[in-house]
């Protein structure tokens, strides 16, 4: 008997499960419809700039930035793209995973400027081990 009712609470359990998965599901707004053109003649007043990056985001304000910060930090922080340099082929492949895992719209004619934008200011440092030491006082040991 204690086998019976304990199957009759998995199932009950199973299909209220069932339920609220389906109301959800029917609760969800519909996606989006691709990203239109960004203009970014549209940014108002002018965005904050500090060191010749933006303040809200952390891109370098350069180029096309204004359409790269409205495209990209919709959904995550600017700190995704500031933290990984990629070549302009593996900035690519990472915005085909994010269309087909993470709901990202088509960019449309934005997806070039984004991916110059990308390749010119993100792409992979080209040094040695460290950069060269600048500005450094030199002084004469004493014998």
């Amino acid at each position: 008997m204690g086998r019976i009712f304990a199957a009759v609470i998995i199932v009950l359990i199973a299909l209220f499960g069932g339920v609220l998965g389906i109301a959800y599901v029917q609760t969800m707004p519909p996606p989006l419809p691709p990203q239109a053109l960004v203009d970014a003649a549209d940014e108002p007043a002018g965005p904050a700039i500090q060191n010749g990056y933006d303040v809200e985001s952390g891109l370098i304000a350069k180029g096309d930035y204004i359409i790269v910060k409205r495209s990209c930090t919709s959904c995550h922080s600017g700190k995704l793209i500031t933290q990984n340099r990629m070549s302009r082929d593996s900035w690519l492949t990472t915005i085909r995973w994010m269309q087909k895992t993470q709901n990202l719209s088509p960019l449309g004619d934005n997806e070039v400027l984004i991916l110059d934008y990308l390749e010119k200011y993100y792409a992979p440092n080209k040094k040695g081990r460290r950069a060269n030491l600048t500005n450094i006082e030199w002084y004469e040991l004493k014998e």
